[in-house]
């Protein structure tokens, strides 16, 4: 029997960088209206007999 582990891990230096902004002249200009996604952990694993 063979049991191999995996763990992922996405955007581990995220920034919180602004993707989009809001360009409309008002109360809500210049501010994000998008950012760059949270952090992803993926676990899984696989056993081979």
């Amino acid at each position: 029997m063979r049991l191999q582990a995996n763990l992922d891990v996405y955007n581990v230096l995220n920034a919180n960088t602004i993707l989009a902004i809001n360009n409309t002249f008002g109360g809500q200009w210049r501010r994000p209206t998008s950012i760059l996604d949270a952090r992803l952990v993926q676990i899984g694993g696989q056993l081979t007999f």
